[in-house]
């Protein structure tokens, strides 16, 4: 038998067994539903705050590392190729223990990391906290919007993804 990533490349279309419109669906949503469609927007909304934080800031950094905005911005471009890798590691792990630890281990990275990055002293340890910001920033995304849509009924995922 393949393995269980193998099986399933090709998700599973949901069935519903009653069909409601988007408004019945949305009504019919209760307080835990909420909650976690809740938190896993909340995940996404402080990585994404962080992640645009720095690109606002490129100018201060380039005066506290003296360097051109041109290598400052070497530290978005880290960010955003690592992501791959974290979405790949936190994936894994949340097929193997479930969602709930990883995302909570996932946003403890980020905050340590986002805590990090206003403490380093040097350029390449900058660089350093972002790489790794990086594959926690990929790792957030896929957690969260599982998190947000995975118990949302099917007819209202459209408009909560």
């Amino acid at each position: 038998m393949a393995p269980y990533f193998l099986r399933n490349i090709i998700p599973k279309r949901q069935k519903t067994t009653d069909s409601k419109t988007l408004l019945q669906a949305i009504a019919s949503l209760t307080w835990v539903q909420w909650l976690q469609f809740f938190c896993g927007w909340l995940a996404w909304t402080c990585d994404a705050l962080d992640f645009f934080s720095v690109s606002l800031s490129v100018t201060a950094l380039e005066k506290q590392f003296g360097k051109s905005a041109h290598t400052i911005t070497t530290s978005i471009t880290l960010t955003l190729l690592f992501r791959a890798a974290g979405a790949a590691i936190f994936g894994i792990i949340s097929d193997r223990y479930g969602r709930r630890w990883p995302l909570v281990a996932n946003l403890l990275m980020c905050c340590a990391l986002q805590l990090g990055s206003g403490f380093v002293q040097t350029f390449p340890q900058f660089l350093a906290v972002r790489s790794l910001f990086g594959v926690a920033m990929g790792g957030v995304w896929g957690l969260a919007a599982s998190t947000a849509l995975e118990n949302i009924p099917v007819e209202a995922r459209g408009l909560a993804s």
